[in-house]
This record gives structure tokens, sequence and C-alpha cells, in this order.
């Protein structure tokens, strides 16, 4: 699918997945993990988790631009470790499995994440010290 062949509900459904990631980016609560099956509805499993992941990338890039000043680079060179090695599991997951079965995964892997979450989907948020 190339995106002229996109509709003008996927296109919608583009351009408030970009808003939500913006406004995830901000820190309001839920709205991160609403993106992912809206990206599952517009692409094929393996092709909305690459295209969501350069629009996080992008979006984290901006955020870490725009916060600089308070970051506190210590601690996500902490996490670089971390998420580099989650991003290369993925990656050889999505290689070893088809498309269906990665849509499924997903599915599963957001309702596990939305059980585990304090408060619900929009509740208070829990800040905890790192």
């Amino acid at each position: 699918m190339t995106l002229s062949e996109l509709t003008g509900t996927q296109w919608l459904l583009l351009f408030v997945c970009g808003l939500l990631i913006g406004i995830a980016k901000t820190g309001v609560p839920g709205f991160g993990i609403l993106v992912v099956p809206l990206m599952a509805m517009v692409f094929p499993a393996r092709a909305s988790t690459g295209i969501l992941l350069g629009m996080l990338i992008t979006a984290d890039l901006f955020a870490a631009i725009y916060y600089s000043y308070s970051a506190q680079w210590n601690l996500i060179l902490q996490l670089l470790p971390g998420t580099l090695a989650g991003v290369l599991a993925a990656a050889a997951l999505m290689k070893s499995v088809n498309d269906i079965l990665l849509a499924k995964l997903i599915g599963i892997v957001v309702l596990v994440m939305l059980a585990v979450k304090p408060n619900g989907l929009f509740g208070k948020q829990v800040v905890t010290r790192v």
C-alpha cells in the first residue's frame, strides 16, 4: 500500500495518531496506547509498527530538543541499552511471524498494558522516582 492509495478516512486516522502521539509526549497518560490499534486499522501489522516507531522516534527527538534544558541525560543514557535491546528483540520477532500472528500479538500486548496500568486508561498516573 502506498500513500496515494490511502482513503480520506485513513488519512484522518493517521492525523489523529500524530495528534495523540503529540498529546502523549506532553505527559497526558493513556493517549499513547490508543495509537497502536488506530495504526493497525490503516496499515498491516508489520507496516504499522514500523511507521509508528518512526513517528515515536521523531516525537521523542522533538521532545528531547524542547525539554533539553531540564532533561536528565544520565537517566536517558541508562535507559538506552534496554531500549535498543527491546527494539532488536521486536525486530527479530517480527521477522519470524506473519502479519496475522503479529496483529494478534500486538492486540495481546495492548490489552495486557491496559490491564496492568493503574487506574484504567485515563486515570490518575502514579509517578515513581528512578
